[in-house]
Protein backbone atom coordinates (compact mmCIF):
# COMPACT_ATOMS: atom_id res chain seq x y z
CA UNK A 1 0.00 0.00 0.00
CA UNK A 2 1.67 3.57 -0.87
CA UNK A 3 2.03 5.83 1.58
CA UNK A 4 0.33 9.40 0.77
CA UNK A 5 2.43 12.34 2.60
CA UNK A 6 0.97 15.93 2.70
CA UNK A 7 3.10 17.87 4.82
CA UNK A 8 1.30 20.93 7.75
CA UNK A 9 3.06 23.32 9.25
CA UNK A 10 1.25 24.04 13.27
CA UNK A 11 3.57 26.19 15.69
CA UNK A 12 6.64 25.89 14.48
CA UNK A 13 6.10 22.07 14.23
CA UNK A 14 6.29 20.10 11.22
CA UNK A 15 3.67 16.89 10.81
CA UNK A 16 2.89 14.39 8.23
CA UNK A 17 -0.80 13.12 7.56
CA UNK A 18 0.04 9.33 6.21
CA UNK A 19 -2.84 7.35 5.08
CA UNK A 20 -1.44 3.81 5.52
CA UNK A 21 -4.30 0.41 4.84
CA UNK A 22 -7.15 2.64 5.35
CA UNK A 23 -6.17 4.77 8.51
CA UNK A 24 -5.15 8.44 8.50
CA UNK A 25 -2.16 9.01 11.09
CA UNK A 26 -0.10 12.76 12.11
CA UNK A 27 2.86 11.95 13.15
CA UNK A 28 5.96 14.28 13.84
CA UNK A 29 8.03 15.60 10.79
CA UNK A 30 11.07 16.47 12.00
CA UNK A 31 14.68 15.54 11.89
CA UNK A 32 14.68 15.95 15.62
CA UNK A 33 11.38 14.25 16.96
CA UNK A 34 11.81 11.50 19.15
CA UNK A 35 8.90 9.10 19.04
CA UNK A 36 9.86 6.10 21.67
CA UNK A 37 13.48 7.07 21.97
CA UNK A 38 13.95 6.81 18.03
CA UNK A 39 13.98 9.47 14.92
CA UNK A 40 12.25 9.24 11.95
CA UNK A 41 14.85 8.49 8.98
CA UNK A 42 17.57 6.55 11.60
CA UNK A 43 18.91 3.69 10.84
CA UNK A 44 17.82 0.67 12.81
CA UNK A 45 17.69 -3.16 12.97
CA UNK A 46 14.82 -5.11 13.11
CA UNK A 47 15.15 -7.68 15.96
CA UNK A 48 14.38 -11.66 14.71
CA UNK A 49 15.48 -10.74 11.30
CA UNK A 50 18.29 -13.47 9.72
CA UNK A 51 19.70 -11.64 6.63
CA UNK A 52 21.10 -8.13 6.93
CA UNK A 53 18.96 -7.13 3.79
CA UNK A 54 16.21 -8.04 5.84
CA UNK A 55 17.27 -7.06 9.07
CA UNK A 56 18.78 -3.29 8.49
CA UNK A 57 16.61 -0.72 7.58
CA UNK A 58 15.67 3.04 7.76
CA UNK A 59 12.39 4.23 10.10
CA UNK A 60 10.22 6.08 7.60
CA UNK A 61 6.77 6.79 9.86
CA UNK A 62 5.30 6.35 12.97
CA UNK A 63 1.15 4.68 13.06
CA UNK A 64 0.01 6.23 16.55
CA UNK A 65 -3.37 3.84 15.81
CA UNK A 66 -1.06 0.55 15.33
CA UNK A 67 2.03 1.75 17.83
CA UNK A 68 4.17 0.67 14.89
CA UNK A 69 6.64 1.94 12.66
CA UNK A 70 6.94 2.00 8.98
CA UNK A 71 10.78 0.11 7.92
CA UNK A 72 12.56 0.11 4.74
CA UNK A 73 14.69 -2.05 4.51
CA UNK A 74 17.47 -2.53 2.82
CA UNK A 75 15.77 -5.51 0.36
CA UNK A 76 13.51 -2.82 -0.78
CA UNK A 77 10.43 -4.08 1.69
CA UNK A 78 8.76 -2.03 3.98
CA UNK A 79 7.62 -3.80 7.16
CA UNK A 80 5.43 -2.70 10.62
CA UNK A 81 7.26 -3.08 13.47
CA UNK A 82 6.66 -2.40 17.06
CA UNK A 83 8.97 0.03 18.40
CA UNK A 84 10.01 -2.99 20.96
CA UNK A 85 11.11 -5.05 18.15
CA UNK A 86 13.76 -2.11 16.91
CA UNK A 87 16.96 -1.17 18.23
CA UNK A 88 20.30 1.04 17.59
CA UNK A 89 22.48 -1.51 15.42
CA UNK A 90 25.37 -2.07 17.37
CA UNK A 91 28.28 -1.92 15.11
CA UNK A 92 28.75 0.53 13.42
CA UNK A 93 32.27 0.68 11.66
CA UNK A 94 32.87 2.18 8.79
CA UNK A 95 34.75 1.08 5.70
CA UNK A 96 38.03 1.75 5.25
CA UNK A 97 37.71 2.59 9.62
CA UNK A 98 37.49 -0.96 10.74
CA UNK A 99 34.31 -1.98 9.15
CA UNK A 100 33.51 -5.49 7.46
CA UNK A 101 32.56 -6.09 3.86
CA UNK A 102 28.94 -5.40 5.00
CA UNK A 103 29.59 -2.07 6.32
CA UNK A 104 28.51 1.11 4.78
CA UNK A 105 28.85 4.99 5.20
CA UNK A 106 25.34 6.03 4.79
CA UNK A 107 21.76 4.20 4.10
CA UNK A 108 20.00 6.45 1.16
CA UNK A 109 16.06 5.42 1.83
CA UNK A 110 12.77 7.10 1.59
CA UNK A 111 13.88 9.76 4.67
CA UNK A 112 17.25 10.23 3.32
CA UNK A 113 17.66 14.12 3.45
CA UNK A 114 19.44 15.68 0.79
CA UNK A 115 21.51 18.14 2.62
CA UNK A 116 22.97 15.66 5.04
CA UNK A 117 23.60 13.63 2.20
CA UNK A 118 25.80 15.94 0.49
CA UNK A 119 27.71 16.59 3.47
CA UNK A 120 28.01 13.25 4.74
CA UNK A 121 29.76 12.41 1.39
CA UNK A 122 31.70 15.25 1.31
CA UNK A 123 33.46 14.03 4.37
CA UNK A 124 33.69 10.72 3.28
CA UNK A 125 35.64 11.43 0.46
CA UNK A 126 37.87 14.19 2.51
CA UNK A 127 38.46 12.29 5.19
CA UNK A 128 39.42 8.77 3.44
CA UNK A 129 38.74 9.33 -0.64
CA UNK A 130 35.68 7.04 -1.06
CA UNK A 131 32.01 6.62 0.55
CA UNK A 132 29.75 3.67 0.37
CA UNK A 133 26.12 4.08 0.22
CA UNK A 134 23.50 1.63 1.32
CA UNK A 135 20.55 1.80 -0.88
CA UNK A 136 17.18 0.49 0.40
CA UNK A 137 16.43 -0.85 -2.82
CA UNK A 138 14.88 -4.34 -4.27
CA UNK A 139 16.49 -6.47 -5.81
CA UNK A 140 15.04 -5.96 -9.23
CA UNK A 141 15.82 -2.46 -9.21
CA UNK A 142 19.48 -2.85 -8.02
CA UNK A 143 19.51 -5.81 -11.48
CA UNK A 144 17.83 -3.24 -13.30
CA UNK A 145 20.74 -0.03 -12.47
CA UNK A 146 23.38 -2.63 -13.10
CA UNK A 147 22.44 -3.24 -16.83
CA UNK A 148 21.71 0.30 -17.22
CA UNK A 149 25.46 1.19 -15.93
CA UNK A 150 27.16 -1.38 -18.17
CA UNK A 151 25.41 -0.89 -21.30
CA UNK A 152 26.38 3.01 -21.24
CA UNK A 153 29.93 1.73 -20.14
CA UNK A 154 30.04 -0.48 -22.93
CA UNK A 155 28.34 2.67 -25.68
CA UNK A 156 31.62 4.93 -23.93
CA UNK A 157 29.02 7.04 -22.38
CA UNK A 158 30.30 5.89 -19.10
CA UNK A 159 33.75 6.98 -18.05
CA UNK A 160 36.29 8.31 -15.34
CA UNK A 161 36.66 12.21 -14.85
Amino acid sequence: HPVHETPLTLSCQQFVFAMSGGSLAMVPDCPGALIHGFRLGSLVEVDGALELNSRLGQLVSFSEKDGTFSVCLLNGSTRQVKPDDLRMPESSKRPGQGGGPESFDMLVGPRHRQDYLAEEAATCLMEKGFCVLKLCQKQQDVEQAVNFVRAMSQSGKLQRL
